[in-house]
């Protein structure tokens, strides 16, 4: 396809066959093969798409950019998607604190006149209001059920970078070989947004922003909440790369953890509304009858995001612990 207007004449499986071939997924991290929701969501009653304008982490600012920069193209890849579900409705959710961004995708929408319903929805910024559950209660009142998907509430939801690579693949026939990556940290010489080749090793793009200041205490990949450590600059840029963020000594924590105080300030700020060291203590005492008891405490309802590591005063890996209690077979 190479005319912006010659997409309206495919169908639905015309779509999602080639969002599919081109290897698109979710680039939100997740990396949910894309066809394959919206696949299960055509003709399933889904009746609004949610668009994720929302970053999901602090330093990022990847989706943000693709808002101010490409809002046309961003706009069609929404209609390509409404199209592939058969339905005419999209919010988008965007943070107070990217007006900018509002304000280009308004712009966009208004001259585009699209026949659909796509409107914007400015959410207060606040982390994780891009959390998945988080940004489609925000936006619609509905409720994900424990262990459900966002089809469960009749919704379906892509971000802002899916969204363009979508445009993309089926206007222009691009393959998803590279992707959007938000380079930062303190240590990082040149930090920006940098469209990064897929497999390109961390130290290639270390070399192409300048080099760094220093040694960096730590290197995240993915964002400083959710993310994970990389040890090795030879690791590859993949599709779940949102992020590369170099930490120096006195950004991060390196000193122990201590047993949990009952102060409840995890409790306070778990966006899920559960009992974090409640099952951080289950897991770190983990026996056979642990299972049952941290499903009963709604294990599954995390979303990983971190807030209850980061406000601990005891330093307790929660976040970390529940990770790795759901990567066990039992759960």
């Amino acid at each position: 396809m190479k005319r912006e207007e010659d997409w309206d004449k495919l169908t639905c499986d015309d779509i999602i066959k080639i969002i599919r071939n081109a290897g698109i997924v979710g680039l939100g991290g997740v990396s949910i093969p894309a066809h394959v929701k919206l696949s299960r969501g055509k003709g399933s009653g889904i009746d609004t798409l949610i668009i994720n304008g929302c970053e999901s982490e602090p330093y990022l600012t990847a989706d943000d950019m693709l808002m101010k920069t490409y809002p046309f193209e961003v706009v069609t890849g929404i209609r390509i998607i409404l199209k592939a579900l058969g339905i005419s409705r999209a919010l988008i959710g965007i943070e107070d604190n990217k007006m900018a961004a509002a304000k280009k995708l308004t712009d966009a929408i208004t001259e585009t006149a699209p026949p659909e319903h796509i409107s914007i929805v400015m959410l207060k910024t606040k982390y994780p209001q891009g959390a998945e559950k988080n940004i489609i209660y925000s936006l619609t009142g509905r409720k994900v059920p424990s262990k459900g998907a966002p089809a469960d509430i009749h919704a379906a939801i892509f971000n802002i970078g899916t969204v363009h690579a979508v445009r993309e693949a089926v206007v222009t026939g691009k393959p998803l070989f590279e992707r959007y990556v938000t380079v930062s940290g303190s240590l990082i010489r040149n930090p920006g947004n940098y469209k990064i080749r897929i497999g390109t090793r961390i130290s290639s793009v270390i070399e192409e922003c300048g080099g760094l200041t220093g040694k960096p205490a730590r290197i995240i990949s993915g964002g400083p909440m959710s993310g994970y450590e990389i040890h090795d600059t030879d690791m590859p840029v993949t599709k779940e790369t949102t992020g590369i963020i170099f930490l120096s000594r006195d950004q991060v924590y390196e000193g122990p953890f201590h047993p949990c105080i009952r102060c409840g300030s995890c409790v306070n700020v778990c966006p899920a509304g559960l009992m974090p060291c409640e099952l951080g203590n289950g897991i770190e005492k983990m026996n056979s009858g642990s299972f049952d008891y941290m499903e009963r405490l709604g294990i599954h309802d995390c979303i990983l995001c971190g807030a209850c590591s980061y406000v601990c005063p005891a330093k307790r890996p929660m976040s970390q612990y529940i990770k790795l209690a759901l990567e066990l077979p039992a759960l």
